[in-house]
């Protein structure tokens, strides 16, 4: 019984992914080629996240902490198999499942909000009946030791998250314009911004950005033709350079000879590891989402607390050593983060809460602590329009106008192997795969 609601929960975390990033997609007769089903129909994405919900939210109700079934047998007997969860008892790690089932139904009931707001409270009050995460404990991540050679998911992710689409080589100004005073208008756009300490207010800046060969944080521009027509080092070796080390190490300190770098890089020590942690579900996602949803008014709480909250975690989770690689061999490099500049973070006007402005504030550190999940960035953005990217930050790339990416083009393949079902759905979306969802988020 525990061991089906757990499958039923994971699996429904990655099928949430699944569909965020393509739409409507295979879903209730994938998987069933023992049942002589080899080419499975596309099901929309209102039925799969209906269905997802219900999967989750009785997957929460079936788990038990019973320590045997009603026949006797051991409901924990599999309990040596825990990857998420480590520490504490078998009982234990299923309140954690429970947690992260709940966390699960309340992240994926506020993006169906936009369909269906009615609906979606109906999810939201059933997950918040608990148990809910309590701390950064509760979070849900594989360990690289668990994921074995998949452990640089988080570094690709950091590496295209260098600006809030289209991926380059560097972390750009529109991310570290919400971190410090630094702001882009106009002209401002297409060049180089020194951001110097005195202006930055989030501690996570210095875990994102490594300063130049001259110990500056000189930020490059968000389009990619703004950066290609600044210098050759901007996308050249010389700006990752590493003397003496592996890419998932910590970078050569930014006053040593051998590194040559005009431009500002990503700490790798967080940033880049191939030890760090794949994120799934933090404890502070999980704040942030709630204080969105009592914000929003589809459950009554106190916004700004859980607001608070998150940012607090996302500064711990990220500073951490533990996302860094060899923090005992490298413990001048860990950023210690004293709580008085938490605090001082939060008040600070730029931060500090204003249920005015709530929401833009709440989704804003939504989506710096998407700094390793950039595909959560995308579905954020997706569903909230949030900055009006397209209008407030336009790029280009080779001459042309970039728009912002909101999902992914179904693989080649499904022409191949799945043709009519394809054409079927290519047919729902106007007869082309080239579309953008942004405004009508589920179809």
């Amino acid at each position: 019984r525990n061991q089906l609601a757990m499958i039923d929960i994971y699996e429904a975390f990655h099928a949430f992914r699944v569909t965020d990033k393509f739409g409507a997609m295979p879903l209730t007769e994938a998987g069933q080629a023992a049942d002589n089903v080899f080419r499975p129909v596309y099901d929309s994405q209102t039925s799969i996240y209906t269905a997802l919900l219900d999967k989750v939210k009785a997957a929460v109700a079936s788990l038990t902490t019973a320590a045997n079934t009603s026949a006797g047998d051991s409901y924990f007997d599999f309990d040596a198999n825990a990857k998420l969860f480590d520490g504490g008892d078998a009982a234990s790690h299923v309140i954690s499942w429970k947690k992260f089932g709940n966390s699960l139904i309340l992240k994926h009931a506020l993006r169906m909000s936009k369909l269906n707001a009615g609906a979606a409270q109906t999810y939201i009050a059933s997950a918040l009946a608990g148990p809910l995460m309590t701390s950064d404990a509760d979070g849900v991540g594989l360990a690289p030791t668990v994921i074995a050679g998949y452990g640089n998911d988080s570094r690709k992710n950091a590496w295209g998250w260098a600006r809030y689409y289209n991926p380059t080589s560097r972390p750009a100004k529109f991310l570290a314009s919400k971190m410090s005073t630094l702001t882009i208008t106009g002209a401002d756009r297409a060049n180089a911004a020194i951001v110097d300490s005195t202006d930055v207010y989030d501690p996570r800046f210095y875990a994102i950005y490594y300063p130049n060969s001259a110990g500056k944080y000189k930020i490059v521009p968000n389009s990619p033709d703004a950066v290609g027509a600044l210098t050759p080092s901007v996308n050249g070796a010389d700006s990752q350079v590493n003397p003496g080390g592996e890419w998932a190490k910590v970078l050569t300190p930014w006053d040593n000879a051998d590194y040559v770098t005009e431009y500002s890089t990503w700490n790798r020590f967080y940033m880049m590891s191939l030890f760090q942690n794949q994120q799934m579900l933090t404890y502070s996602e999980h704040c942030l989402i709630v204080a969105e949803i009592y914000a929003m008014g589809l459950a009554t709480g106190d916004a700004e607390a859980m607001y608070n909250a998150g940012i607090e975690a996302s500064i711990k989770e990220l500073t951490n050593s533990g996302y860094g690689n060899y923090p005992d061999d490298n413990a001048g490099w860990v950023i210690d983060v004293p709580a008085a500049d938490i605090t001082a973070m939060l008040a600070n006007p730029n931060v500090v809460y204003n249920a005015a402005n709530a929401l833009e504030q709440i989704r804003t550190q939504r989506y710096i602590d998407y700094i390793h999940r950039p595909d959560n960035a995308w579905a954020l953005i997706r569903r909230t329009n949030l900055f009006d990217l397209d209008v407030t930050e336009p790029i280009t790339a080779s001459g042309s106008a970039v728009s912002m990416i909101f999902r992914l083009k179904y693989p080649s393949s499904e022409l191949n192997f799945n043709g009519d079902n394809y054409i079927d759905q290519l047919n729902v979306m106007g007869g082309t795969d080239d579309i953008r969802f942004k405004s009508d988020i589920f179809k």
